[in-house]
């Protein structure tokens, strides 16, 4: 086998492609040199194990689906940046298929910690954008949040519908989008 120039970038662009057309355990360290093209001791130069190898595709295929080329998660409108992360996670279902239910269960050995660590950064920058956006929506009502139903609890509230919704493989957003008018307009 050639051992060509490649980047981390390309192995895990090739990783997303294997994932979309063979599903999440399609991802193997020899399947993989062999489509980059390079030596398998040659992928230990970019990920020093499988395990960081896999959490490194996950937070990929994470960026890919939550942030197509085209795509913001703020806005100046609650309900509207609902409907985007919904869209996002239907589209990333159909990209990915069985990524969401699968990716949860890959994050063993000794970098457990580290792809929890990784999760969390992207669950922080989920949260930070509907952070944002509730703030920036002027049609939220003034008496909407008080010292015990605060906008951070609202936050996980909602985060927390999307992250079950998203689990049982639901994407129509009109219950949650429901439960946001009620509750804050």
């Amino acid at each position: 086998m050639n051992n060509i120039v490649t980047s981390k970038e390309e192995i895990l662009r090739v990783s997303r492609e294997f994932i979309k057309k063979n599903g999440f355990n399609a991802i193997n360290m020899r399947s993989l040199a062999e489509a980059t093209n390079i030596a398998v001791g040659s992928l230990y130069n970019y990920f020093k194990s499988k395990e960081e190898l896999t959490i490194s595709v996950i937070v990929s295929v994470w960026f890919d689906i939550l942030h197509p080329s085209n795509v913001c998660l703020e806005s100046d409108n609650f309900i509207n940046i609902i409907d985007t992360i919904f869209t996002c996670l239907d589209k990333g279902n159909k990209k990915y298929p069985n990524f969401f239910s699968m990716h949860s269960t890959m994050m063993f050995g000794k970098n457990k910690n580290k792809g929890i660590e990784m999760m969390n950064h992207i669950k922080k920058h989920i949260k930070d954008g509907l952070y944002k956006t509730l703030m920036n929506d002027k049609k939220v009502r003034e008496d909407a949040f008080n010292d015990h139903f605060t906008t951070d609890k609202f936050i996980d509230i909602i985060f927390a519908i999307i992250v079950t919704y998203m689990m049982n493989g639901n994407y129509d957003s009109s219950s949650i989008k429901e439960i946001i008018r009620r509750t804050i307009y």
